[in-house]
């Protein structure tokens, strides 16, 4: 239980590991786009060690970012979320 079989050999069962991989991230990360004021950049450079940003677009109002949250970090970012 809760192993995956592969082998390089016969080049089995990657397919099945990365999907497992894939699972376990997604049950413990989550995956957002967030919307940063400008006026609230300095919270959000407080806490940003908490997550790692994936890509930074910056606007007139601020800078949407993509992020990987640890779960039990979400909630810090909670203002931020935007999907």
């Amino acid at each position: 239980y809760g192993s995956i079989c592969i082998s390089a050999k016969e080049k089995t069962g990657l397919d099945g590991l990365k999907r497992e991989i894939f699972r376990r991230f997604q049950s413990e990360f989550l995956f957002c786009k967030l919307f940063i004021p400008y006026t609230k950049n300095e919270e959000y450079q407080d806490k940003k060690h908490y997550l790692i940003e994936r890509s930074v677009e910056y606007t007139y109002e601020g800078k949407t970012v993509l992020a990987t949250i640890p779960l039990h970090y979400a909630s810090i970012f909670e203002e931020f979320i935007v999907q």
